[in-house]
Formats: structure tokens, sequence, C-alpha cells
């Protein structure tokens, strides 16, 4: 593919997946990670990864959503109800994640004010597929960072 160094191409799109390297942060501190990525490649517009909106282009999601599923750890993506519970938005493209979306898991989002933040886990009870869940912002797990 014609990714940068660190990134993976999954589906035609550019992916920097944190596990890869071992390094877990808080929600906060992986979107300013992802910045700092993109700054260090001249600076070109590196954010939290997202999925289901019209910047992912010919949507790689469910390609994304395996690999995360295959890397067996969570990773936080860039969205946040942070601002109006239960108004999910992206940070990049400031749209909208509907509760209705599929690949929510179907217990989620479940967290009222103290899970702000969206994260990609797997779950075992539903063949380890990666799943979209809320979870507090100050938890650590892996991210995925996504040149848009």
């Amino acid at each position: 593919g014609n990714c940068p160094d660190l990134f993976t191409d999954v589906g035609g799109t550019c992916y920097y997946f944190s596990s890869d390297f071992q390094l877990m942060a808080t929600w906060y501190d992986a979107l300013a990670a992802c910045k700092e990525l993109g700054d260090g490649l001249g600076r070109i517009n590196v954010g939290l990864a997202e999925v289901g909106t019209s910047s992912d282009g010919c949507t790689p999601d469910i390609e994304l959503m395996q690999t995360i599923s295959t890397t067996g750890h969570n990773h936080w993506l860039g969205a946040s109800d942070g601002h109006q519970e239960d108004t999910w938005i992206w940070q990049e493209s400031k749209e909208q994640l509907l509760d209705m979306n599929t690949m929510w898991h179907d217990t989620e989002p479940g967290g009222g004010t103290d899970q702000n933040c969206l994260i990609a886990g797997t779950w075992s009870s539903d063949h380890n597929r990666a799943r979209l869940n809320d979870y507090p912002c100050t938890a650590t797990g892996s991210y995925v960072c996504q040149i848009f």
C-alpha cells in the first residue's frame, strides 16, 4: 500500500494501530498521540479513527473492525458523547454516530455520564467480533489513528 511507515493499509485507508507497538493511552492522550503522528509526517491530518462516516470514503469499516478483533486488544476510536449525553460526535468529521448503528454491541451504549468515549472491543459472547462500546475516557487502551 501507499501508507507511511508505522501505518497499515486496511481497505484502502491508512491506520496506525498502537497495539502493534505495545502503546496504551487514555482517550485524550490517544487523540494527542494521533495528532503528533500527523505532525511528524509533515503536518498531515491524523486523528482517532472513524467508522460509518463519509470521511472514511468507501467504508473499510468492516475490515477495520475485523483487524481490531484479530489484535485481541480494545482500541479507542474518535467519538465522544462528553458534550451531550447520548449524542456521539466524531472528532474529525463532526458527524453523529447514531445509537442504532449496527456496530454497537447489542448491550451498548450503556454507561451514562461516566462512560463518554468510544472504544472498539471484542466480545467472547459474540464470536470475538469487534463491537463499539462506551467506556470511561480516563481508562487506558490501545488506539487506532487514521489518516484523513
